[in-house]
């Protein structure tokens, strides 16, 4: 997903001033891509993560993704101040090719998560205590739960 993103910025670095109708197709890829990784990154973490830790490590991810935030189009802005309109999609492309080296060297330190302490999906419409009862009420009648 990172990588794709990446290729979608580069894209745009290279192609972003050809043609209006292409700029559309590769933002919409790029969207495609770049907008679900908050939610794979705290999947990722979460299942890292040990039962009472799960406050902690989405309270991190969030103060992390307000860093961005606040921080990236302060910076994406000042680089198009002094670069011109190409800059937001170079600095765009820098940030996810940075994102892809720590994700690389992360995958050679650290081995993947075995599939028996991974959390099961349970899709959900938004976040509502109605919805959230009935999934606790399934799940429950799922079997024993795991520990």
């Amino acid at each position: 997903t990172t990588c794709c993103a990446l290729l979608a910025s580069l894209a745009l670095v290279f192609w972003a001033r050809s043609d209006p109708s292409l700029n559309f197709v590769i933002v919409f890829i790029f969207g495609c891509f770049a907008m679900p990784l908050y939610s794979l990154s705290a999947a990722h973490s979460n299942d890292r993560a040990d039962k009472g830790e799960f406050v902690l490590i989405n309270a991190a991810l969030m103060l992390f993704y307000s860093f961005g935030a606040i921080g990236g189009p302060f910076a994406a802005s000042t680089a198009m101040q002094y670069f011109g309109p190409s800059a937001l999609f170079v600095f765009t492309a820098t940030v996810y090719a940075i994102f892809v080296v720590v994700i690389l060297y992360r995958m050679q330190v650290r081995s993947g998560v075995p599939a028996g302490h991974r959390s099961r999906f349970i899709g959900l419409l938004r976040t509502s205590t109605v919805f959230a009862r009935l999934a606790k009420r399934n799940d429950d009648s799922d079997g024993p739960a795991r520990q």
